[in-house]
């Protein structure tokens, strides 16, 4: 009966751990809605003296439509944004704790989709779009932090894949909002978000991780004990070996990254591969899906289009968890940069027939049919595999650093394709545009193919490393079960 009553026990802090994992990932689904919410109110801001006349629930501070380059910079800016974020956000994690991070996030998006809400102006639309950028690099990295600190070792790989699924959860919700209801209620089911993030959030407790980081003990126990409902002195246990682990007993700097060649080397790949994510076109399809979708002249709506791609999403990230472990990682990406070069080229193939005059519904159907097998592509290994090898080409005590640069890199880039969209549609067209999307993607298979092997580490002991922290992990394990 003992066993039995322990059992239990064990599930229902499981069931804390998991519930307190969802919470703090609600500011990734934001980052996904954020970023995927330029698509269904493109017709909104675009055409505001037509389309506003038709909604009289909307706001009445619309003056005028933007023009592409204005829409555009609306768009873009929210990776300009991200660019600051990654600069900011793990000093403030480190300095003030998770909690006041997490604090911060939800603020600064409550604050922004409020000021989306409010008014239309387009200086408006830049300033909240900005601070929705720098919020959502912060999200990311408080709820990746605080899901590796709060978890035991049975539920830590799969509360870690929650960061993609509720990332493209995010699109799926804005896809789905935006085909339905106006412009603002779509953006006050935006603004929903943050806010039930803080409501909850508040119950949550720090991070233990950061308060023994911090020489509180004390606090750090009672943060355990809510999160394990072990007895005191098997959380101690488990606390003393935290504290013996060689990446708590060093705290890392900016030169770290380049005190050997293997990990300057291996920040170049991490931002590499994270730029590859943006110039194969995703940021691109993801903020321009209605635009795209309605440019082909498809019978399918465009907001249902989006809908189904959203979908895609959802269902292409959960592959990457049931191949990992059965694929060669560098061959799974290959293929997936292959595949997705593919699909770009026979959406560019469609715009071609359809720019030389041929008006058939097959070709009209075909972008739609390319950008789904594109977004299955990506979220079957260019969106997650990065992450998996960043685990096997870094030490545990760099690797939130190094990700940092690379999640720069991948702004920065994720701010000029977005950016740089109209101005390549005028004069490549929609057809060359996507030729030259997918000639990237081809570009990044033979980088992948040439200079990154995951079957052997440049780091020197990395076999040692792993073996450790398995070990650590194991031990973990068992102070929970017994």
């Amino acid at each position: 009966m003992a066993n039995l009553a322990d059992e239990k026990k064990i599930k229902r802090d499981g069931i804390r751990q998991v519930i307190s994992c969802i919470v703090v990932f609600l500011p990734v689904m934001c980052g996904g809605i954020a970023s995927g919410w330029s698509s269904p109110t493109e017709k909104y801001l675009r055409n505001m003296t037509e389309t506003w006349k038709d909604c009289p629930e909307l706001n009445t501070t619309a003056s005028g439509s933007l023009t592409e380059e204005e829409f555009s910079w609306v768009t873009s800016v929210l990776y300009f944004g991200g660019m600051a974020g990654c600069l900011i956000w793990n000093p403030i994690t480190e300095t003030f704790g998770r909690k006041i991070a997490g604090y911060i996030v939800g603020l600064l998006q409550t604050s922004a989709w409020a000021g989306i809400l409010y008014k239309t102006d387009f200086k408006i639309l830049l300033i909240c779009r900005f601070l929705l950028g720098v919020s959502v690099s912060g999200g990311l990295v408080v709820g990746m932090s605080y899901t590796n600190e709060i978890t035991s070792a049975r539920l830590k790989g799969p509360m870690s894949s929650l960061g993609a699924i509720f990332l493209n959860g995010g699109f799926l919700v804005v896809y789905l909002c935006g085909s339905f209801f106006p412009y603002n209620v779509l953006n006050t089911i935006c603004l929903s978000f943050p806010i039930a993030f803080l409501l909850m959030f508040f119950k949550l407790p720090e991070s233990p991780l950061y308060l023994l980081m911090d020489n509180q003990e004390q606090r750090a126990k009672e943060s355990f004990m809510w999160f394990r409902g072990n007895k005191e002195h098997k959380v101690g246990k488990e606390m003393a070996a935290i504290q013996a682990s060689p990446a708590f007993q060093s705290r890392v700097s900016f030169k770290d990254l380049f005190t050997s060649r293997s990990t300057t080397a291996s920040v170049i790949i991490a931002m590499m591969l994270l730029s590859g994510q943006q110039i194969s076109g995703i940021t691109i399809i993801t903020s321009y899906t209605e635009l795209i979708f309605g440019k082909s002249g498809n019978k399918i709506s465009p907001s249902f289009s989006t809908v189904i791609m959203g979908l895609i999403q959802i269902f292409g990230c959960c592959i990457p968890g049931l191949l990992v472990n059965r694929v060669n990682q560098k061959l799974l990406l290959v293929i997936s940069y292959v595949l997705a070069a593919m699909s770009l080229f026979g959406v560019g193939v469609a715009f071609s027939l359809l720019e030389r005059g041929y008006d058939s519904n097959f070709i009209k159907t075909l972008p739609f049919i390319g950008v789904l097998c594109y977004i299955l592509s990506f979220t079957t290994g260019i969106a997650n595999v990065p992450f998996i090898i960043f685990t096997r080409i870094f030490e545990p005590k760099v690797m939130s650093l190094a990700m940092s640069y690379g999640q720069l890199a991948g702004s920065i880039t994720a701010f000029l394709t977005a950016k740089l969209f109209f101005t390549l549609t005028d004069n490549l067209k929609y057809s060359g545009t996507f030729y030259f999307l997918g000639s990237c993607c081809i570009i990044m298979a033979m980088y992948v193919m040439k200079f990154i092997d995951v079957g052997r580490s440049p780091l020197p002991r990395k076999q040692e490393i792993s073996v450790h922290i398995e070990d650590i992990e194991k031990s973990k394990q068992e102070l929970i079960v017994n």
